[in-house]
């Protein structure tokens, strides 16, 4: 999946699931190549049906609510945040600044308080370099994305290998350090990417 092999990907996780049938691991999986390939409606079902299956299932909840956001569903949206900042212990002014965000109906809002949620998180803990990337290039602040990406590279972060299908750095691909950072990591380079 992750070098935009859709169609082989799908077929190898619906043969793993064929495996595993109630792993709620492999439907999110079947669930995040839809979402990569915006189709939405169909990301949507598989995260419901892996979430029936484990109702704390925290890469479904994740998936869902970026889904959601995508499909237009800012109400569904709010409340899957909701019920995924009430699951991790989030206090309730950080509840209280996550709807204040979906209310201003303003991706930008969205986006901020999420990055500041990780910087928070940040203080207690590990937090993902590559999460904190998508996150600048979602407000469109280029510089600090690349920074993370540079970190995460230097942590040899697996998720970079998702660097190609991210939705979030569509903003970023006409830069000179993103086909660079393909060419480290070893990613080949289409012809939009040269």
């Amino acid at each position: 999946m992750d070098l935009e092999r859709f169609d082989e990907a799908l077929r190898e996780l619906y043969r793993s699931q064929e495996l595993e049938p109630l792993s709620p691991l492999m439907i999110t999986m079947i669930g995040r190549a839809y979402y990569f390939l915006r189709r939405y409606d169909d990301a949507l079902k598989q995260y419901h049906k892996a979430l029936e299956l484990d109702p704390h299932f925290g890469a479904a909840h994740s998936s869902l609510i970026s889904a959601y956001w995508r499909r237009g569903m800012s109400p569904e949206a709010m409340a899957e945040s909701e019920q995924y900042l009430i699951s991790i212990g989030s206090p309730p002014e950080q509840i209280a600044a996550m709807k204040k965000a979906y209310q201003e109906s303003n991706p930008k809002f969205y986006h901020q308080f999420w990055l500041d949620n990780h910087k928070e998180r940040m203080k207690r803990g590990y937090v993902s370099p590559y999460d904190m990337a998508t996150l600048y290039a979602s407000l469109d602040q280029k510089d600090q994305a690349f920074e993370w990406l540079e970190q995460a590279y230097q942590e040899h972060n697996p998720t970079l290998a998702r660097l190609k299908i991210e939705l979030e750095f569509e903003g970023l691909r006409s830069d000179a350090r993103y086909a660079d950072l393909l060419r480290r990591i070893g990613l080949p380079l289409s012809s939009r990417e040269l």
